[in-house]
């Protein structure tokens, strides 16, 4: 695949997924980073996934302000973050081919899990809250992916879904955030050599898929939208899962 056509489905992808991202407040990295690490390399895949779920969350985080639980958000920050660094050092350091099947394995994961807790259990509490940040943040870090532990503690605490998707937004700014300083920091911040059209055409995708998504959330049941965002993200892991064997054992 040429640079110019890997930009144009880098383009296409931001401007759907920003719109998915508004109506059900998650997928940014869950459908881009295994995607991405394919069209790419996992290193960059992972590292671009996470410079783009920078943006969409600060328009969206404006534009539900006043829902945000922000006593909820610390303690999921706070487990996020101190786990960031280690697990950027183990990110640095893992080949190619392990980190393909990390990501798709990530995804997977997390879809499964999703299934299995949905309306099954009930539990909250910061450490409860804490750990989901842990592991989310880990999953940011590593193979760019954080929705499936908040998505499994949204379950298990019967989270609301207009709070949950107003307070994920800071979240996913300062866990994307936390990713890419770790990364520069140890020194793997590759960025992928994109055209400079290609990366003017994803910021313009970004609020233009958010306007679409904002025009469309009446029209159109989250739940569905939540199982479209699976759909494509499992499609994208099961690429990604191939791929890293093939290139591990083959």
């Amino acid at each position: 695949m040429t640079t110019a056509l890997i930009a144009l489905t880098i383009c296409g992808l931001v401007l759907l997924v920003s719109a998915v991202q508004r109506v059900a407040g998650f997928g940014f990295g869950l459908v881009m980073a295994p995607f991405l690490v394919v069209l790419l390399d996992p290193h960059e895949g992972v590292m671009l996934a996470n410079l783009l779920s920078l943006v969409p969350p600060l328009f969206i985080m404006w534009e539900l302000r006043s829902h945000i639980e922000w006593r909820k958000f610390f303690w999921l920050a706070l487990g996020s973050t101190v786990i960031m660094m280690p697990a950027a050092w183990l990110s640095v350091q893992a080949p190619a081919g392990p980190l393909y099947m990390v990501v798709g394995a990530v995804v997977l994961a997390g879809v499964v899990a999703s299934s299995i807790f949905a309306g099954r259990v009930h539990a909250d509490g910061r450490a409860l809250q804490g750990l989901t940040g842990a592991t989310a943040g880990a999953g940011a870090v590593i193979a760019g992916v954080a929705a499936p532990p908040l998505t499994i503690y949204g379950m298990l605490s019967r989270w609301p879904l207009l709070p949950m998707i107003a307070t994920m937004q800071p979240l996913w700014v300062v866990m994307a955030a936390s990713a890419v300083g770790s990364k520069w920091y140890l020194g793997d911040g590759v960025v992928p050599g994109l055209p400079w059209w290609g990366w003017l055409g994803a910021l313009v995708a970004m609020p233009l898929g958010i306007w679409i998504g904002r025009m469309i959330q009446n029209a159109v049941d989250a739940k569905v939208v939540s199982r479209f965002v699976v759909g494509l993200a499992v499609v994208g892991a099961l690429l990604a899962l191939v791929t890293g064997v093939r290139m591990t054992f083959f």
